[in-house]
């Protein structure tokens, strides 16, 4: 889900769901990215990331077009900023992210068919798109190549506080009425390693809050009902 609104400091673009096209749930392609992008060319911007992840060519592509911006891009993690989303955070002039998110940097990976001489073709690419994620990571962070290499080999995942220490991100935001956007359960999909689910579901989720809005809707029917019921 991709939406955008106007505020008092200028606008908010949010980049809520998978990156690129995909049938699960909520996506954020880089057709429909740039073309919201493109109204504000030169006011702030503060993009709000809660994504798995998804397509390296869609996200790095967003990466791209907002590095060619000439106003200040500002982005805020909300739960989650994982694979190809955590380039898209690093394009921004600065990185804010919640204290109860989390932050995860992986090697790229693909599906591919084919015989020997397709397969090599195929490793030599995702070697290559490691080598440029990780740059992307050594330009905000200082860390050297050979060490960021190891921690995307080993699917990394930060809290708020390492991704600061490590040089990831700038600020840590108050996480108390901060409701996640995404939700947590169909990051199954993307066959991570590594998910510290147990992180991820103690965070206030919006499919949890509507839900709770809902009941207490539910209730308040019920209460009427009951006060008419008995001409209260």
């Amino acid at each position: 889900m991709i939406e955008l609104k106007n505020n008092a400091d200028g606008a908010e673009l949010n980049i809520f769901g998978e990156i690129g096209e995909s049938w699960w749930g909520d996506t954020v392609s880089f057709k429909d990215f740039i073309e919201q992008l493109d109204q504000y060319k030169n006011t702030p911007l503060t993009i709000n990331i809660d994504s798995p992840g998804g397509s390296v060519w869609d996200g790095n592509s967003i990466a791209n077009s907002i590095k060619n911006r000439t106003a200040k891009t500002t982005c805020n993690i909300y739960s989650l900023c994982a694979s190809i989303a955590t380039q898209i955070a690093l394009a921004c002039d600065e990185v804010n992210m919640y204290s109860n998110s989390l932050f995860m940097i992986h090697l790229a990976s693909a599906g591919v068919y084919g015989n020997k001489i397709e397969l090599q073709k195929t490793v030599d690419l995702l070697d290559k798109m490691d080598n440029i994620l990780a740059d992307t990571y050594i330009n905000k962070t200082g860390i050297e190549k050979e060490e960021m290499l190891q921690l995307m080999e080993d699917e990394t995942w930060f809290d708020a506080y390492e991704a600061k220490d490590k040089g990831f991100i700038d600020n840590i935001l108050d996480a108390q009425d901060m409701v996640a956007m995404y939700d947590p359960e169909n990051i199954k999909q993307f066959k991570y390693n590594k998910v510290p689910y147990d992180k991820l579901k103690n965070i206030k989720n919006i499919k949890d809050v509507k839900k709770q809005e809902q009941d207490d809707r539910m209730l308040d029917i019920d209460a009427e009902l009951i006060k008419i019921q008995f001409g209260l």
